[in-house]
């Protein structure tokens, strides 16, 4: 029997015995089986490190990091709201998303790439209090979240796939050496989604050449924003993101991003 965790959930911040939370919920692989036993993790440093190992498949991988409330309460409810609205898109059968769609999608994205960090804490930069105020009063994602999705058509060994990589980008004021910018991208089923936080501040506004190249680059693939004001999605006449275009995605939209400094890439490939 497995001894229980105790610690601070990274969600409500509660010090209290932690519970496992699956990174891809488990209605997921309810629909979309996984093909794969195992995936390659590799960490790199610029300059310092980089090693790599084998983990057990994605879709079993659970961490110990939520309260039972946060988990099966708070998070149950999300989890239902998303599997009703992303099941069918998952599965190719629905290409148009209403605004309740979109803003359910929107926090369960958010979630997962609050879960996912801890899979590899060293790429950790979402803050404690973005986490907290997320969970307690959130109807979207946080300030400096920026969430796309699209349809993907690739190999099967594509699902559960994620890439998680942490930037530095120099544009503040005063900068550090710390990471401050984390892309994530993943794919599920007949889905791609792509993720952006940044504590930058010149990052965080919606109106500048930085993301103006980033919007027109992920519309070309057919990827589409969910904004604060999403009314519907129609990926009716969208191009489809394939299986090259997937690989390079995240090597493109940091060239757009301008000229950073990479501190940890974490790469978790189905």
């Amino acid at each position: 029997m497995k001894t229980k965790t105790y610690g601070r959930c990274i969600l409500c911040a509660n010090h209290t015995f932690l519970t496992r939370e699956h990174i891809f919920a488990d209605w997921i692989g309810e629909i979309i089986p996984s093909t794969c036993n195992s995936t390659l993790s590799e960490l790199i440093r610029p300059g310092d490190y980089k090693y790599s190992f084998r983990d057990i498949k994605p879709s079993e991988r659970t961490l110990d990091i939520l309260c039972d409330k946060c988990n099966n309460e708070w998070g149950g409810r999300l989890q239902r709201k998303a599997s009703e609205c992303l099941k069918p898109f998952l599965l190719g059968n629905k290409l148009v998303l209403n605004e309740r769609d979109c803003r359910v999608i929107a926090r369960w994205i958010t979630c997962f790439t609050m879960v996912r960090e801890f899979l590899h804490p060293e790429l950790m930069i979402i803050p404690r209090l973005v986490r907290k105020s997320f969970r307690d009063k959130s109807d979207l994602p946080p300030k400096g979240f920026a969430v796309w999705i699209g349809r993907f058509n690739g190999p099967s060994r594509a699902d559960y796939s994620s890439w998680h990589r942490t930037l530095n980008f120099l544009l503040t004021a005063k900068p550090t050496k710390a990471p401050n910018t984390t892309l994530m991208k993943f794919v599920v089923g007949k889905a791609v989604f792509f993720v952006m936080y940044t504590s930058v501040l010149e990052l965080q506004e919606w109106d500048n050449a930085h993301h103006y190249a980033i919007l027109k680059y992920l519309n070309s693939l057919g990827m589409q924003r969910i904004f604060n004001n999403t009314k519907t999605l129609d990926f009716t006449s969208s191009h489809i993101v394939d299986a090259h275009c997937y690989k390079n995605l995240m090597e493109q939209v940091s060239k757009h991003l301008g000229d950073p400094l990479p501190i940890i890439t974490g790469v978790t490939n189905a």
